[in-house]
């Protein structure tokens, strides 16, 4: 948020304490119907926040946009703001990826507008209504409009990791008031080079996004990237002048966490299951699988990955929350359930179930990777 503030600063001609005065604090009256219309840029967009502030300070009231009046006012603000739409309503850009202050799209990233081995980060959405734009190159998605539009996903990392290149995948964008987490993105393959002595562990994947703040699943994690090939690197001098060679590589990523189902105690909301962490990628020693996230049905964690010399942990299951179902006698449903334990193997450890909610599951935990067995002489 503080840099679109300073981005509006610089729209507006004023400064970032003044945008900042718009955005945030306590909720003041609703603006009235026959509001005349503003006519400078500053004062169009103070009176269009005055007159959304009934939505942007009651986002847990359960309902839909339009049971909350949601079109009816954008409307209005519309009407009163043509000194400012293109502020207010409008579509994010490569140059200025996050949308309008109020409506509109966040950008979207791909390989032909993101010009830099750097991670970009996909668009928020307009804080009322739009889509938050997908990551690239291991950029973050973008979160949703709070009274609508979907969360932006996480970008891969690029496929292989170099040098100053982003390995780790994005963490997925939050949803709004209903809806799911974008998903976290993968991580990157690890890279091994015995010639320059280069070895750059696989990425980790991405968290998932949360779910909607009053219903909605928690985004997947993203997957840790594998490490680079095995090879073999100088370890000693032999008593004859030999040289001893021993297997190595670099590590798998770590796979990232489930994203945390949506929901809260408010009348008429639901809570949405925790998203199933990644799994942990395979290199000489496998990544850890990721935690599953905790909702009214937790995640499953993620696997562990394979290792040469080690397997990866499987992630732990998610924490079930959910409230306990209530008969009409008072009496009690249901029974918590924990999710069930990974297998351990050779190398890793599983992961531990979840512990369950009243009435719900927990995540099971993930399996643990297998472990190689490589000689070293």
């Amino acid at each position: 948020m503080a840099a679109r503030r300073h981005g509006l600063a610089a729209a507006l001609g004023t400064s970032p304490l003044v945008v900042a005065a718009l955005f945030g604090g306590r909720a003041m009256a609703a603006a009235p119907a026959d509001m005349p219309a503003a006519t400078s840029a500053s004062a169009c967009v103070s009176q269009a926040m005055t007159m959304a502030n009934e939505l942007k300070h009651s986002v847990i009231t359960p309902g839909s946009a339009q049971a909350r009046g949601v079109p009816q006012l954008l409307k209005r603000i519309r009407a009163k703001s043509a000194a400012c739409s293109d502020v207010l309503f409008r579509d994010g850009t490569a140059d200025n990826p996050d949308a309008g202050l109020l409506v509109g799209n966040g950008f979207t990233y791909d390989a032909t507008t993101c010009l830099t081995e750097r991670a970009c980060d996909g668009g928020n959405a307009g804080v009322i209504l739009g889509n938050g734009g997908n990551g690239f190159n291991g950029g973050d998605g973008g979160d949703a409009g709070w009274y609508g539009g979907r969360a932006g996903n996480g970008g891969d990392a690029p496929r292989f990791c170099v040098p100053r290149a982003s390995c780790d995948g994005g963490t997925g964008g939050d949803a709004g008031r209903y809806g799911t987490g974008g998903n976290g993105g993968n991580g990157g393959i690890g890279l091994l080079s015995t010639s320059d002595a280069l070895a750059i562990n696989g990425g980790a994947g991405g968290n998932g996004g949360r779910g909607g703040l009053l219903g909605g699943n928690g985004g997947r994690g993203g997957n840790g990237g594998n490490g680079g090939d095995i090879g073999l690197s100088p370890s000693s001098v032999g008593p004859a002048g030999a040289t001893a060679f021993t297997p190595t590589a670099s590590s798998g990523g770590t796979g990232g966490r489930g994203g945390n189902g949506g929901g809260c105690p408010a009348p008429g909301a639901m809570e949405g299951a925790g998203g199933n962490g990644g799994a942990g990628g395979a290199g000489a020693v496998g990544g850890a699988g990721g935690n599953g996230g905790t909702g009214s049905t937790g995640g499953n964690g993620g696997n562990g990955g394979n290792g040469a010399m080690s397997g990866g942990a499987g992630g732990n299951g998610g924490v079930s929350t959910s409230a306990p179902a209530v008969a009409p006698d008072g009496a009690f449903t249901y029974t918590p359930t924990a999710g069930a334990p990974g297998a351990s193997s050779l190398g890793g450890a599983g992961g531990n179930g979840g512990a369950g909610g009243l009435g719900t599951s927990g995540g099971n935990g993930g399996n643990g990777g297998n472990g190689g067995l490589l000689a070293t002489s």
